[in-house]
C-alpha cells in the first residue's frame, strides 16, 4: 500500500471481495447439495444397465419390485404343487423338492404332518391329490425384506373314485436368499407356513371348476 492511500478504503474493498467469494462458495455448496439430492431421488427409482452398444439403459426399481412380487407368487405356486399336488408315486420326489424351499422351522411342521400320517394315507388308501392356487385370492405385503402371502389353495382329494374338494386358506412368509437353480429357482425361502382355514366345498358348480 502506498503512502497516503486510505487504509479503510482498501479494507472495504477486501471485505467486498471476501463477501463475493463467500456468496459464490455458498451458492456452489447449495447447488451441489441440491443436485446430489436430486440424483439420490432419481437413483431410488432407477438403476442402470449397459446394453450391447455400451449405452446406459435406465431400469426402474419399481418394475423390479413388481417382478419380485410375481416371483414370490410363483414360489407360492411351486410350494402348493410340491406340498399338496401329490400321489403315491410322486410324493417322495416332491417332498425332497419341497425341502429346498423351506427353512428348518417349516420343515419341522411338515415332519409333524408326516408323523401324523399325511403321506402314509396316500399309500394306504391310494389317494390322489390335485391342488391349485386360486389367483384371485392372492394377497401380499412386504416389510423389512419379508414377504407375506395369503391365498386359497383348492385341493381335490380322490379316493377310490370318491372325490372331495377343500379350500384351504394358507399364509406364507418368505425371505430373500441366494438362487439355487433348479432347487430354489426364485431365491426365496419360506420361513413360516400356516393353514388358517379349511372348508369342504359342497357346491356342485364349484366342484366342476376342478375338472
Amino acid at each position: 500500500m502506498k503512502v497516503g492511500e486510505n487504509i479503510f478504503y482498501k479494507l472495504k474493498r477486501n471485505n467486498v471481495a471476501v463477501y463475493v467469494m463467500a456468496v459464490i462458495t455458498l451458492v456452489s455448496v447449495v447447488s451441489s447439495a441440491y443436485f446430489s439430492y436430486q440424483t439420490y431421488l432419481h437413483s431410488r427409482n432407477h438403476v442402470y444397465a449397459i446394453d450391447s452398444k455400451g449405452q446406459m439403459i435406465p431400469l426402474t426399481l419399481i418394475d423390479q419390485k413388481k417382478d419380485r412380487i410375481r416371483q414370490v407368487m410363483a414360489n407360492a405356486d411351486l410350494f402348493v404343487n410340491y406340498a399338496y399336488d401329490i400321489d403315491a408315486f410322486n410324493y417322495k420326489e416332491k417332498k425332497e423338492k419341497l425341502s429346498w424351499l423351506l427353512d428348518n422351522h417349516v420343515i419341522r411342521i411338515f415332519k409333524n404332518k408326516e408323523n401324523a400320517g399325511y403321506y402314509n394315507q396316500l399309500l394306504q388308501y391310494n389317494i390322489i391329490q390335485h391342488a391349485k392356487v386360486l389367483p384371485e385370492t392372492m394377497k401380499w405385503s412386504e416389510e423389512n425384506g419379508k414377504y407375506t402371502l395369503r391365498f386359497i389353495s383348492q385341493i381335490q382329494i380322490i379316493n377310490t373314485g370318491q372325490r372331495q374338494v377343500y379350500n384351504i386358506q394358507i399364509k406364507l412368509n418368505m425371505i430373500d436368499v441366494s438362487i439355487n437353480y433348479p432347487y430354489n429357482p426364485y431365491g426365496l425361502l419360506i420361513v413360516d407356513y400356516v393353514e388358517e382355514n379349511k372348508v369342504l366345498i359342497q357346491d356342485v358348480e364349484q366342484l366342476k371348476e376342478m375338472e
